[in-house]
Order: C-alpha cells, then structure tokens, then sequence
C-alpha cells in the first residue's frame, strides 16, 4: 500500500521549515498577476515547468510541509509528546542552509500516514490527475512545453499522458522500477513495494529486436530515493540543460527548499526569468519575475483559457480539452481517463517497459 511510503524512510532528524502560514492574493492582485503571466507565457520559446507537492494535493495526496502537512503534523506530535512549545559525484538531496531538509518525495508531496490519521487522504493508486498535470500534458502535446522536472513520486504526471521522455523524475517514483541490466523502465499500476534501489522481486521482460532474442531477464530495482540517496544523475542532467535553455521557467506548487531541485528555476538563461505559484514563501522569491499566491488548478485553468484557448471538459469518458474560441489552440486533444493508469503513453501493457536504457 502506498499510503504506507511515508514510513519506508529512514528516521531524519532535519525535516526543516514546516507549517508555515499559507498566503493567498485577493482577486484584484491574482486578476492582475494572471494577465502578467499569461503575458510571460505567451512569449516564452523555451518553457520548462518544475512541480512538487502543491499539485498534487487537490488530487487528494498530502504534502508535506504545509500547515497539514505530513512532517508538520508529526512535528507537532513530536513537541507534544515532548512538552515543547509550537516553533513557528553522484549528487545528492540536501538542504538548502537554514532552510528545509527533507526528501525529494516529502517535497513532491507524495507520501501520506496510516488513512485514519489523514481526513480525505487516499491511497496514490487512487489518485488521479488534477487539471495542472493535464494541462502540462497537453502543452507538452502542443509544443508550447518543452520539459516538465518534477520531485514528486506520485506518477501523476505519467497518469495524465506527458511523454515520459519530457519528464525528469528526480527523486523516484513508487510506480516504478528499472532494469539493473538493461535501463528499461517500467510503470506499474500498484506501489513497487520496496525504496532506496532495492530488488523488487521481479524481472525484466525486454526483448531485443533480433528475431528469437530472449527477454532480458535483469533484476528489476525500485527508483525511489531514500534521504541521501543519490539522484538520478542522466535525468538530473536533462533537467539542468533544459532549464539553461529556458527563457522562462514555472515552479508550481513548490517550496523550492530540496537542493538541488530548489536552484533548477535560478539555471534559466540569459535574460530568462522564473515564476513562483505557491501559497508559502520560498527562498527565490525574491529573485523571481512573479509571484503568484494562488492554488495551482485555478491558475493552470486561466494559462489554458488565454493562451491556449482551450477548457478542460470532464465526463463519464474521461476528460478532454475543448476550444473556448479565445487564446491561441483552435482544437483541444483528447486525453486518457483520468482513472486509468498505463505502463506509459501509448497504452502500452504493464509488462511493457516505457523506456529504455
């Protein structure tokens, strides 16, 4: 069960900045920074989206460090069994200095505590994509996005369709695990079980394309990381070209705390910028071009209608993009539904790997 991610960790003394207060702008300062950003988006040649826990919670998936969030929460727990007050080479995650320690996944808002301790939390099987990871999804299908970088271990981003080679998932993923013997990735519909790049139990099935090749058979590992593990260096890479490619970059729903995810928007190129969507202050914001204090759904919903012309339309097939007859796409594209939950794009089976090393 994948409600129990959270207690796979290891026991991390430094959790870091919790429970800090969210801020929402009032409809004036958003109506005037929407028509910013939609401004910022529309001119942007090399868009590069960066996503943690914020999109992931109207999906029902807590995050971790919000004011319910998991290491809050338990923060909390810890200072009352204590009777204290509330206080306000390969490379690794760490810690920004003086700022929050924690695992890529607690900064993806992926993980949740036993169901009964949780009001609405489900289980990540459950979950389904929200409108922020359809609408990256369908930018990406368009063209106006070129990569996604996410530090969350949900799969949703995989769940709503964005091509798995326009994602960098740089702390893991419970869905998934990889071929130590070949690099092919494969994406499950149930947790994979086991963290920190260990076997799970099964074996690769990829078949060469020579006539009467045998499957692989390679040890099939876990790719999500543990506190200290080291990242997943040529996915790391990517990110770090893209985002220096990149004349403007979106960082939606993160604390950008979890280096070195949290510098990625700072990598932008010359004359590039970045925007912060999140309801908690960062520690870049004051270098960003804009900031915008609102929830992420209502803010993808308004890009999507400017610039882009199209609603996201949901019914008993699933969910689809519609033209409005404003913003710049005449047609929207079908997705799949958003219940179902495919070893990659293009429907491939679940014993089908969705990338290769």
């Amino acid at each position: 069960m994948s409600l129990g991610y959270a207690d796979r960790l290891k026991e991390y003394p430094h959790k870091g900045v919790c429970g800090l207060p969210e801020k929402q702008d009032t409809e004036r300062q958003l109506q005037l920074s929407l028509r910013t950003l939609v401004d910022l988006v529309s001119s942007a040649e090399h868009l590069v989206v960066l996503t943690g826990a914020g999109i992931s919670t109207a999906a029902g998936i807590p995050d971790f460090r919000g004011p319910d969030g998991i290491w809050t929460t338990q923060n909390a727990l810890e200072r009352a069994a204590a009777g204290k007050p509330k206080a306000g080479a390969k490379r690794k995650r760490k810690p920004k200095a003086g700022a929050a320690a924690g695992s890529g996944a607690a900064e993806g808002g992926a993980a949740a505590p036993p169901a009964e301790t949780r009001s609405g939390a489900i289980d990540f099987a459950s979950a389904s994509p929200t409108l922020t990871h359809h609408a990256l999804a369908e930018l990406a299908r368009l063209g106006k996005l070129k990569y996604v970088v996410t530090q969350n271990v949900d799969a949703l981003h995989q769940r709503s369709g964005l091509p798995r080679s326009k994602l960098a998932v740089l702390h893991g993923c419970i869905f998934e695990e990889r071929c130590e013997a070949c690099g092919a990735l494969y994406l499950r519909e149930t947790d994979v079980g086991t963290i920190s790049f260990q076997p799970t139990g099964r074996y690769c099935t990829r078949v060469g394309e020579a006539a009467g090749s045998a499957a692989c058979g390679g040890v099939l590992r876990d790719t999500l990381l543990d506190w200290e593990d080291p990242l997943p260096e040529a996915e790391l890479t990517e990110a770090e070209r893209h985002c220096e490619r990149a004349d403007l970059i979106l960082a939606l729903g993160t604390s950008l705390r979890i280096e070195p995810a949290g510098s990625l928007p700072c990598r932008h190129r010359r004359g590039g910028g970045y925007v912060i969507v999140n309801l908690q202050r960062t520690p870049k914001d004051s270098k960003a071009k804009l900031i915008v204090r609102a929830p992420v759904d209502r803010v993808m919903a308004a890009l999507m209608r400017e610039v882009m012309g199209l609603e996201l339309e949901r019914g008993a097939a699933g969910a689809r993009w519609v033209a409005t007859g404003t913003g710049g796409a005449a047609t929207g594209g079908a997705m799949p539904e958003a219940s179902s939950l495919t070893a990659g794009a293009g429907g491939a089976p679940a014993s089908a790997p969705v990338a290769e090393g």
